[in-house]
């Protein structure tokens, strides 16, 4: 094993600090882009739940509609 100096080590100790400083900015900044693909994956997915709602709303309402009728027919 080498031995080395003072000043050798604190250089190697301040480029592992500069190079720790560079990768938590760069997971800060993956950190806000996942925050901000979540927040868009749940408004999507509010909107879908929203639209099979709507769906589900108007097939419950069009047989409604749609029964008399065929009870209609079928009597005639």
């Amino acid at each position: 094993m080498t031995k080395k100096t003072v000043k050798e080590l604190t250089k190697e100790n301040a480029d592992l600090k500069e190079s720790f400083d560079e990768l938590m900015e760069q997971a800060q900044g993956l950190q806000a882009l996942a925050t901000n693909r979540l927040v868009y994956i749940r408004l999507l997915e509010s909107f879908a739940n929203d639209v099979n709602t709507s769906l589900q709303k108007l097939q419950r309402d069009l047989a409604e509609i749609q029964g008399p009728q065929q009870e209609e027919q079928g009597e005639d």
